[in-house]
């Protein structure tokens, strides 16, 4: 896989009008991770999937410490 952020190629989803925290640092989208351009197999692009799993995990666990209680 190449993830080529190259500033003459990013797009709108790889070089968006904010900065995210990263470890207390802020950073643009597009440093260090895969291309938020970049497509899935079933067409979703990257920027609009990029915490999806994360979000998933968080939701089980409050199931799951909500039926423990």
């Amino acid at each position: 896989m190449v993830c080529d952020n190259n500033e003459t190629r990013l797009t709108k989803w790889d070089n968006p009008p904010y900065t995210i925290n990263a470890f207390g640092t802020e950073r643009e989208l597009n440093v260090k991770t895969v291309a938020m351009s970049a497509q899935h197999h079933n067409g979703v692009r990257q920027y609009d999937s990029h915490n999806v799993y994360g979000m998933s995990e968080a939701m089980a666990t409050y199931k799951a410490l909500e039926e423990v209680r």
